[in-house]
């Protein structure tokens, strides 16, 4: 009796024993989570963010995306990358409204073994912002305004010169050129849920890199690389301006993207990965596919006098841009003046891409008109535009806001401000809002000014009294 009552001791010890140490290995072995985006208890997240979860091993996915609940609820598609999962909402998060997700326990790694415990977080999503550049005492700085006037911050704390930036199309970064102190300039890009503040580029001495774009994946960045000149007094001239992309992963070299013995300027791309650009040199707008190959893939070449790159439409079908028509090849004689001119107009042209087709959209009902700056509505159901007319009854010094609909049709005038230019033209991401600078004609020491202008009130508001380049945080 006493020898079995110890054997069942022993084997109870070594069956504890070896539970306690396949539970161990199950805690060690266990996944769990690195890290999540946005921050838990992020505020001011962009409502176009997506969800990532990284892990520290990889992950039987399906388990997870079964355990993942969010609330309000949100259709979207799961991408994996690695071992991290990216959750992209199809429609924008509700603004100034708080997202909860809860991932329960159970959720497996491709090992089998059980994530231990559930996960619980939220972040609170941002109201509509305006980004834009302001003057102070140490050059241009970057600055955020609420559409309600209630809040206005800074988001780069720099010392030196901010020249541009653009927003990235899914609205979480923000690409900027700054300057330095040798009269070059730096490429960076802010993660706007991260708030990681990342230095792309350093633009080699002598040169200066401005107007930095990034794709739609947020993949590959396109900017001006322009050389300097040493000028009068130590002033920097500028030079040839060339077209460029890189990759935003380390240690990446900026490709040239057109001719190398031309000068081009003002890429744009296209939600589908596609990039317009203006040939000065052949004096042509380039649309290009950078994706296909290693050597971007020229899709279309349209002569362009203007020199203005447009706008593409939202699905990337159509691709519109302004261009000058003479009417007139023999000169005139201006009374007043002595000036000899011709008579010309500037239209908004639609190319079809898939046709070839090229369209006037401004058509012939207003007479002689300068049209420019064509912007797509997010939506796709609209096109804001600028207008000057040319005949001598209705000319006035600046350009004027107009709307149209994406096929030409319906066009009005926004603003009745004939002493003011407009331009610089940015839609809400719900195509609600349109932003837009304008300057007095009559007096340009005045600062510029970034207007609102409501399409559904048939409304216009003063939102900042001194900036520029407005743009959209969604």
């Amino acid at each position: 009796m006493y020898y079995r009552y110890r054997e069942k001791l022993r084997n109870r010890f070594w069956a504890i024993a070896i539970l306690c140490v396949a539970v161990l290995l199950v805690f060690l072995g266990a996944p769990r989570i690195k890290d999540i985006q946005p921050t838990p208890g992020s505020v001011m997240v962009p409502s176009t963010a997506s969800i990532r979860i990284f892990f520290n091993q990889p992950m039987d996915r399906v388990s997870v995306e079964t355990r993942l609940d969010i609330d309000p609820p949100s259709a979207g598609r799961y991408v994996w990358e690695g071992n991290s999962l990216h959750f992209i909402p199809d429609i924008s998060w509700p603004r100034g409204q708080e997202v909860t997700i809860h991932l329960a326990a159970g959720s497996r790694s491709s090992y089998f073994l059980p994530l231990l415990k559930s996960h619980h977080w939220s972040f609170q999503v941002d109201v509509p912002r305006v980004l834009f550049l302001a003057s102070d005492a140490n050059g241009s700085i970057l600055e955020f305004q609420s559409i309600d006037h209630e809040e206005r911050t800074l988001l780069v704390p720099s010392p030196t010169e901010i020249l541009d930036f653009r927003v990235s199309p899914d609205g979480t970064l923000v690409s900027y050129s700054v300057m330095r102190q040798d009269g070059g300039s730096d490429l960076r890009a802010i993660d706007l849920v991260s708030e990681e503040d990342l230095l792309v580029y350093k633009c080699p001495y002598p040169m200066r890199c401005q107007n930095p774009h990034l794709s739609p994946d947020n993949d590959l960045m396109v900017f001006e690389r322009i050389e300097l000149q040493a000028g009068v007094g130590g002033k920097w001239l500028e030079g040839f301006s060339q077209v460029m992309s890189i990759k935003l992963t380390e240690g990446s070299q900026a490709m040239r993207v057109g001719s190398i013995n031309h000068a081009h300027s003002d890429p744009h791309w296209s939600s589908q990965g596609k990039l317009a650009y203006y040939d000065e040199t052949s004096k042509e707008i380039f649309l290009v596919d950078l994706k296909i190959q290693s050597e971007p893939t020229e899709l279309y070449s349209i002569p362009s006098e203007l020199g203005m790159v447009g706008s593409w439409s939202p699905d990337g079908d159509f691709f519109i841009f302004p261009d000058v028509v003479i009417l007139d090849e023999t000169f005139q004689r201006n009374e007043v003046t002595g000036d000899e001119f011709s008579q010309f107009y500037s239209h908004i042209f639609r190319l079809n891409l898939s046709t070839g087709l090229v369209f006037d959209l401004s058509g012939t009902d207003f007479g002689l008109v300068e049209d420019a700056f064509p912007v797509y509505s997010p939506n796709g159901f609209w096109i804001a535009f600028t207008r000057k007319y040319l005949d001598e009854d209705r000319w006035s010094p600046g350009r004027q806001l107009w709307l149209m609909r994406s096929d030409g049709t319906e066009a009005k005038q926004i603003t009745q401000d004939p002493e003011y230019n407009h331009f610089s033209i940015s839609w809400s991401p719900d195509s609600t809002l349109l932003s837009f600078v304008r300057i007095d004609q009559n007096n340009l020491t005045r600062p510029p000014e970034i207007w609102l202008y409501d399409l559904e009130k048939n409304k216009l508001v003063l939102l900042v009294s001194s900036g520029y380049l407005p743009q959209w945080v969604p």
